[in-house]
């Protein structure tokens, strides 16, 4: 957060000599204030700057790849994985041109870890995607260069660890995050500590070690708070919703998951807003009380309709699994026997 404060003093001394920078200069100003409101999580105003400077058919090669690089995942969390594994294609070709013309021992490198970048983010969009196996040839072609900063060996060997939770190899899953952990401890940056102790929390909850997810996310939020990344908050209460969801803690549980949906849709993260939805939706079913099954057939209809639109099967399949389960419940509660072949619709169709 200071190192931020400070990169925008500098950009603002910089601008004020914009006249006398060339073109060249110019785009690498822009690209740096677009580059700080990437990391303030303004993605759409950052989105704007880097676009803008695309459609600069002077642009240089280095600075075209670099921001489409960054675009794939600006674009993975935004909704728009199609555009982003364009962008990526793009970028692979322009880096491996690069790398391939380069004498200068220095940049080589830098081009080489760049693209180790581009691939870890290139995995994240086919994760969005639900193609986990795509995701995981990706966060491989990351780790196969050894090229990468430590930062990023992190974040793709915890990222891969996730790909083996979802596909069920908690041993495999365990390793790699507990690798990339070790690694973030090390390097001592705040918003990558709350990644992976969040990460963590998830295995350890999904083994059923509750109290040990519990502190792990503590630690979470308290990294994330450090780091001021609002978003970094709201995975964390993300996942504290649904462990209080999953203690019958309802009430508990929608004051933290409504906190993190303001927050993503503040942020337009899409990828987390879906889900934030679906787990409200979720603690509505739950429940059961007053027009709790109207609102939580709302919620599941709207997480829903995202999964389609961004282009997400295994959400797509939840979120119908739970249309199914509402409606069974429904059709129970309310006697209506209409809910029944709902209830069974979405169940066939999940």
């Amino acid at each position: 957060h200071v190192d931020l404060d400070f990169c925008e003093l500098l950009n603002q001394e910089v601008e004020r000599f914009l006249d006398l920078l060339t073109p060249d200069q110019q785009d690498q100003l822009r690209f740096r204030q677009a580059l700080i409101l990437f990391r303030q999580e303004l993605y759409t105003e950052a989105n704007e700057l880097w676009s803008s400077l695309l459609r600069r058919p002077a642009l240089g090669k280095k600075l075209r790849a670099t921001i489409l690089m960054l675009l794939v995942e600006l674009k993975g969390y935004t909704g728009g994985p199609d555009v982003a594994i364009t962008y990526a294609q793009e970028a692979e070709a322009l880096y491996k041109e690069l790398i391939s013309t380069e004498t200068d021992v220095d940049l080589k490198t830098l081009y080489e870890s760049e693209l180790s970048q581009l691939y870890n983010n290139w995995g994240y969009v086919h994760r969005v995607k639900g193609n986990l196996a795509a995701a995981l040839e990706y966060y491989d072609k990351a780790l196969e260069s050894g090229k990468g900063t430590r930062k990023n060996l992190a974040r793709t060997l915890n990222n891969k660890g996730y790909i083996y939770a979802l596909l069920g190899d908690d041993t495999k899953a365990r390793t790699l995050v507990g690798r990339a952990l070790q690694f973030r401890k090390l390097l001592n940056i705040a918003y990558e500590l709350g990644l992976g102790y969040n990460t963590m929390g998830i295995l350890m909850e999904d083994s059923g070690r509750i109290d040990q997810a519990a502190e792990l996310y503590d630690r979470a939020l308290l990294s994330f708070e450090d780091a001021r990344s609002q978003r970094g908050m709201a995975l964390v209460l993300l996942n504290l919703g649904h462990l209080r969801r999953q203690s019958n803690l309802y009430d508990d549980a929608l004051t933290l998951l409504q906190k993190a949906e303001h927050i993503f849709k503040q942020k337009n993260d899409k990828d987390h807003l879906l889900q934030v939805i679906n787990e409200i939706g979720c603690v509505y079913r739950q429940r059961g009380k007053g027009d709790d099954f109207q609102l939580a057939e709302k919620y599941l209809m709207h997480s829903l309709e995202m999964a389609e639109e961004i282009g997400r099967p295994l959400d797509i399949a939840d979120n119908k699994e739970d249309l199914s389960i509402l409606y069974r419940r429904m059709s129970m509660e309310l006697r209506r026997q209409g809910y029944v072949s709902s209830a069974e619709e979405y169940a066939q169709k999940a």
